[in-house]
């Protein structure tokens, strides 16, 4: 919370968006992404994408909570 605080003092705004999209449409994405052939993507294999995706800890309410403005982006299904 002392980070927040800080900024909050330095007159900063934090806003959190965190993506809750399942593996597949993230992986669906990457493809598409990494298809378009832009020099400066960084590219990321479905291999990768699964390893990230088991280490990734989604925030939770209260974590949310911490911050003056946090917003999921939900999957349409």
């Amino acid at each position: 919370m002392r980070r927040f605080t800080t900024c909050s003092k330095l007159g900063v705004d934090i806003e959190l968006h965190y993506f809750d999209v399942p593996l597949d449409e993230l992986v669906r994405r990457l493809e598409k992404r990494n298809s378009e052939g832009d020099p400066n993507a960084f590219r990321i294999s479905r291999a990768e994408m699964e390893e990230y995706f088991k280490l990734f800890e989604p925030p939770d309410e209260a974590e949310l909570a911490l911050l003056p403005v946090s917003v999921v982006h939900r999957a349409r299904s």
